[in-house]
């Protein structure tokens, strides 16, 4: 992200997710990252990570872990245009599951296929 692609105001929260359990690197430099950027900020880190691990995730310097699912959130749409030149973006298209693969926490966390 470059410097001239972030708000003009300072936000006074920051949502993070993550997918996948082995993308924890990645949120973990992004919670750096934005403590950085806006230090006045409250970082939250939720997704199946988060929901997995919370003690682990707690150390990446996030102020709180959201653990389980945000229903809510299922109607809300992302502002994209806040984005300049998005090409493509990643739908989630169903929750759940049908295979229970014992490295994989989805079912457990949603065990309804939708």
């Amino acid at each position: 992200m470059r410097k001239s692609d972030l708000p003009k105001n300072k936000p006074n929260l920051v949502l993070i997710t993550s997918l996948f359990t082995y993308w924890w690197q990645p949120v973990w430099k992004s919670v750096k990252k934005y403590k950085k950027l806006y230090p006045n900020a409250e970082i939250i880190v939720g997704g199946i990570y988060a929901s997995i691990l919370p003690e682990y995730c707690k150390k990446s310097g996030c102020d709180e872990v959201y653990v389980g699912l945000v229903r809510e959130a299922e109607n809300l749409i992302p502002t994209y245009d806040l984005i300049p030149d998005l090409k493509l973006c990643v739908i989630h298209a169903s929750r759940g599951c049908i295979r229970r693969c014992k490295f994989c926490f989805v079912h457990k966390l949603e065990p309804h296929i939708k």
